[in-house]
């Protein structure tokens, strides 16, 4: 059994299509270098997770995809951030030239929960400054 609430086609009515779910994801299985296995596995699981999903549920109305935060200073990563060296380093990857902010993840957010994204399903949205444009 899912652990969410799916919807069964065969004893409930839908409502209007307005069902969403998003997936959160991370660029480690784009750079893998950068992560462990386990990490970088996983997170490419979840990409395709998002893309299967998509494909299954979009005639149930629902619709998948993922967000991917780039560098973002977290629980899990503040050892990281921690050392002055590994800042540098990774600044000087970054287009931006800065590591993201919580409030850089709203406006994607706010996105793919919108209307606007009505014909979104199966994509994973970025937020890392350009890092994955420039490698």
């Amino acid at each position: 059994m899912a652990p969410w609430p799916a919807p069964n086609p065969c004893t409930s009515p839908l409502p209007a299509p307005t069902y969403e779910l998003r997936v959160a994801d991370a660029p480690a299985h784009i750079d893998p270098a950068a992560w462990d296995a386990a990490y970088t596995s996983s997170k490419s699981g979840v990409a395709g997770m998002t893309r299967a999903l998509a494909a299954e549920w979009a005639s149930l109305g629902i619709r998948v995809n993922g967000l991917g935060p780039g560098y973002f200073e977290t629980e899990m990563t503040a050892g990281f951030f921690a050392d002055a060296e590994w800042r540098n380093t990774m600044l000087n990857k970054l287009p931006m030239r800065r590591f993201g902010e919580l409030d850089d993840l709203i406006g994607a957010t706010v996105f793919l929960c919108a209307p606007a994204s009505a014909y979104v399903t199966g994509q994973v949205l970025y937020v890392d400054g350009g890092y994955l444009a420039s490698i």
